[in-house]
């Protein structure tokens, strides 16, 4: 079994880095405080949360100095505050003053984190790169839904949680299904309203969630299109 550090120690060693190198200490060091990886530094990799196996993953190979990371669906699975220290970590226009982040080349299901990440948005189907563009011109063109995040609170119950608030969307007149469904997290997509002015539908699904907040134990929400 391997520590957080042990496993940053081995891959250190692959890229050809001597690990008593105090460069490498700094290097290696600056990685673990980027990612938040310090308080788990001695713990076993297998004992570690999944979004903080992400991290240790994003800092394995941010090791060595690399001029290009591919990162593939990094968040995939995470709670909405993980998901947001990765965005805060890979974000092209934030500066990190002990680590300087190399291009980075993100595949992702949500557009979300696309437009939060991406300078240049690529679309792939059936692995062809169909589309690239900028994020406003991208969502001009294909957007045809809304994507809806919501987390529950502690006290409810997650699988009435999720379908009391599919049955809200419902009576007001508006189609959601679920994208994806975790414990007291999940995902919903909520297509355009033919006819609708979509700023007046943005507005009426912010209106639902904030006035119904309570009702439906709501902890978190998020909208964006997709």
């Amino acid at each position: 079994k391997k520590t957080v550090t042990d496993h940053l120690k081995f891959y250190a060693r692959i890229r050809g880095l001597d690990w008593d190198d105090e460069s490498t200490k700094e290097h290696i060091e600056a990685i673990v405080k980027l990612l938040g990886l310090g308080k788990h530094r001695n713990k076993e990799s297998a004992d570690l949360s999944g979004g903080y196996k992400r991290r240790l993953c994003l800092g394995i190979a941010m090791i060595g100095y690399p001029k290009c990371i591919m990162v593939d669906e990094c968040t995939t699975g995470m709670d909405p505050g993980a998901r947001h220290l990765v965005w805060n970590v890979l974000k092209p226009d934030i500066v990190h003053d002990e680590y300087d982040l190399p291009a980075i080349l993100l595949s992702t299901h949500y557009m979300d984190e696309a437009s939060k990440l991406g300078t240049r948005i690529g679309i792939m189907i059936d692995g062809e790169l169909v589309t690239t563009g900028s994020l406003e011109r991208l969502q001009n063109r294909y957007c045809t839904s809304y994507f809806v995040e919501v987390s529950l609170s502690a006290e409810a119950d997650p699988v009435r949680g999720e379908e009391a608030v599919l049955e809200w969307f419902g009576i007001h007149n508006m189609h959601a299904e679920v994208y994806e469904s975790l414990p007291y997290h999940f995902k919903l997509q909520v297509p355009f309203v033919e006819g609708q002015n979509s700023t007046r539908q943005l507005a009426e699904i912010f209106g639902l969630l904030e006035s119904n907040r309570d009702e439906l134990s709501i902890k978190f929400y998020s909208v964006s299109q997709m």
